[in-house]
């Protein structure tokens, strides 16, 4: 069922797990790639930042390239590249750019699923980010929020970053879910809302989903009759 902003009313509840995504759902933004340039640019890495720009944006070819080649090797080139960029940045630095990111998110906002969000903790629901995005970076997000996270890991070397994802969690937020958890999704009553078609793996465990759209429903929702489509 399509319903708007208006009507998106959880009412009464005896879910307990809210799992809520983070790019799209909470802020129209992608968090690792837009993080990363906000990284680079407050510590002076012009060269690392003019050569994201090079492979990014609209209309332009190498960014064509790269998802055509992705699709063949099943990689995010252009997400794999970003994260590489961060080789040999120091833990603390990144934990600093993290902190001052979550400031620039602000204006990124979509406010009515944080109100949702909130609602949903009030009524008594647990709120879980459950993200692709850098842990880094979701780890500052739920500080500000104070709930509960899991995201992809970067990898470490002596508190160096080595450019690469250690626990990548595309396709797999059930099982870190249940991990944090310390217990199988489909023994509780859980929820999530989300824009992700590749959260299917929550969606069929959920006993109620929200997926969230921009202007009009996406093609893959038709397949969860029973989700509530969020029109923002």
């Amino acid at each position: 069922m399509t319903i708007s902003i208006e009507e998106f009313n959880p009412g009464p509840s005896d879910h307990n797990v809210l799992c809520v995504d983070v790019c799209g759902t909470l802020y129209n933004q992608n968090t690792t790639a837009d993080f990363v340039k906000f990284h680079h640019d407050i510590v002076g890495n012009r060269l690392r930042k003019f050569f994201l720009n090079l492979i990014s944006g609209e209309r332009n070819p190498l960014v064509y390239a790269m998802v055509l080649i992705g699709k063949v090797i099943k990689k995010d080139i252009h997400r794999d590249l970003s994260i590489f960029s961060l080789k040999g940045e120091a833990r603390s630095s990144l934990q600093n750019s993290s902190r001052l990111y979550v400031l620039h998110l602000k204006k990124y906002e979509i406010r009515p699923i944080h109100s949702f969000v909130e609602r949903m903790r009030k009524e008594g629901w647990k709120p879980i980010l459950v993200s692709n995005s850098l842990d880094i970076v979701i780890e500052a997000i739920a500080e500000q929020m104070s709930v509960d996270m899991v995201a992809s890991k970067l990898s470490w070397s002596n508190h160096w970053c080595t450019g690469h994802i250690a626990t990548d969690l595309t396709g797999e937020k059930r099982r870190h879910v249940e991990l944090l958890l310390g217990l199988s999704l489909s023994a509780i009553n859980c929820a999530v809302v989300t824009d992700n078609r590749s959260d299917s793996d929550l969606i069929a465990v959920s006993t109620a989903a929200w997926l969230v759209a921009k202007k009009s429903c996406r093609k893959w929702m038709a397949a969860y009759p029973e989700a509530d489509i969020v029109i923002i």
